[in-house]
């Protein structure tokens, strides 16, 4: 079995997708420390072929509250001007019909304050889409081990799920030991995404943008095909 782990992220990037495809265990880490000016509340989209933020904002952010206890703060009017900007990027996009008014519903209904489940949320939302089927979990709710620091952590919720494999993306290489997973009887690979252009319109392609950007311009069966493209190390 396999397993990873990873901060929610809202809309993230298609990587962190191939993270989720490549294991058969997803666990959303959501008990850590918010991360500010990182990937929680925001991310990528295109406007005027120009990669340009956008955000979702939350209530008295602090890098001393965890993810899960920071709370959302997305009003009615906030949420219209939103999916007009979406609107207004990709109405032109081959599969805006399909994939606006999923993304319109979910911003302008979603009932919950924190900005961890708005996140999971987001990610499930796009593989329901898509149809892939995981097994996710939250950090907070399953393992109670915040008393544990980093690698130390990891470890211990892989051997809770009887994990055979921990998967990280390739960044986690400064941050976890091979042979500390392998004494525990796992196997610890990194992911590393290949690289990915399609169409925008007529504009130089930008990379790596929110998976709203590769779900309007790409269908879902393409889409599936783009999360297969990685390197396991």
């Amino acid at each position: 079995m396999k397993i990873a782990v990873m901060q929610p992220y809202t809309f993230p990037y298609i990587g962190y997708f191939q993270l989720v495809y490549a294991c058969d265990v997803f666990v959303f880490y959501d008990d850590v420390n918010f991360i500010k000016k990182g990937y929680i509340n925001k991310n990528f989209l295109l406007h005027k072929g120009k990669r340009t933020p956008f955000t979702f904002p939350c209530k008295a952010i602090s890098q001393n509250k965890t993810i899960r206890d920071t709370e959302l703060n997305i009003t009615l009017a906030f949420a219209e001007k939103c999916c007009k900007t979406l609107e207004h990027n990709y109405k032109k996009a081959p599969f805006f019909e399909d994939v606006f008014p999923l993304i319109a519903q979910y911003i302008t209904h979603f009932q919950e304050r924190s900005i961890a489940a708005f996140a999971q949320g987001s990610i499930r939302l796009v593989c329901d889409y898509l149809g892939i089927e995981r097994r996710f979990i939250q950090s907070s709710e399953a393992y109670d081990n915040a008393h544990l620091k980093g690698e130390n952590r990891i470890l211990d919720i892989a051997v809770r799920e009887q994990a055979k494999t921990y998967i990280n993306p390739i960044g986690g290489k400064t941050l976890y030991t091979k042979d500390h997973f392998e004494k525990k009887g796992i196997s610890l690979q990194f992911l590393e995404p290949k690289r990915i252009a399609y169409p925008q319109f007529q504009d130089e392609f930008v990379p790596w943008l929110s998976i709203i950007d590769v779900l309007m311009f790409n269908d879902k069966k393409t889409t599936v095909g783009y999360l297969k493209k990685y390197t396991l190390s």
